[in-house]
């Protein structure tokens, strides 16, 4: 007897047809004196935001957070500062945006039943990643601590994904972002160690969007 997955086939009927608009920032100027040079400053944010959008594969991650929110009812989009990448001849630069798509499962608000991100007294999403990787960002940051293995608590949602192919080698991280005076400040900690101190983000808005695909009266999720 055949069985068909039917809402498999509606889901990705729904995102295929999300996808198919092409989506792009437009910025615009207003309010300005010199029409002229606001028109231009404004194509040249434009332009900006096209690279972007391309370099952080915005349109990837739209698709991989649709496909979650459609399964489990929260879309959420993280963007962060990558220290690591460099580039340039003539004028050399260090550091880009990134983004990412993180699951229900690894992402706490203080307030719940608060539909707005920003009104959340903070947010924390977490993550595994090798001891190593941790301790390196830890030494980096001038932290002397020392990093050691936990369980592997953050996948227990998924059954298949609690099964390490090498155990001991991994820890959960933690990043929290919560505001001081309007201003986003974050941390991270890991095995209940500190590995980033507290450290002002300089922004006003966390950097993190979220999208109910289905929306709850007094729930986030």
């Amino acid at each position: 007897r055949p069985v068909l997955n039917i809402i498999k086939q509606i889901i990705n009927h729904k995102v295929a047809s999300v996808m198919n608009e092409n989506v792009r920032m437009i910025l615009s100027a207003s309010d300005v004196q010199d029409e002229q040079m606001a028109e231009e400053a404004a194509d040249l944010f434009t332009k900006m935001a096209d690279v972007t959008w391309e370099k952080i594969k915005q349109d990837q991650l739209n698709e991989e957070a649709l496909e979650s929110g459609a399964t489990n009812g929260l879309s959420i989009w993280h963007y962060y500062w990558d220290g690591e990448v460099t580039g340039g001849n003539a004028l050399k630069w260090i550091g880009e945006l990134k983004g990412e798509v993180i699951d229900s499962v690894n992402f706490f608000v203080g307030n719940p039943q608060n539909t707005r991100i920003e009104d959340q007294p903070y947010v924390i999403i977490s993550y595994r990643d090798l001891i190593e990787n941790v301790q390196a960002e830890a030494d980096e940051n001038g932290v002397d601590v020392k990093i050691k293995a936990d369980s592997d608590t953050e996948d227990e949602a998924y059954s298949m994904a609690k099964q390490e192919l090498v155990e001991d080698t991994k820890v959960t991280v933690l990043v929290k972002y919560w505001k001081e005076n309007k201003v986003v400040h974050f941390m991270k900690v890991a095995s209940g160690c500190v590995v980033k101190k507290p450290t002002s983000m300089q922004i006003k808005r966390y950097p993190v969007a979220i999208m109910q695909w289905e929306r709850r009266k007094k729930s986030i999720f």
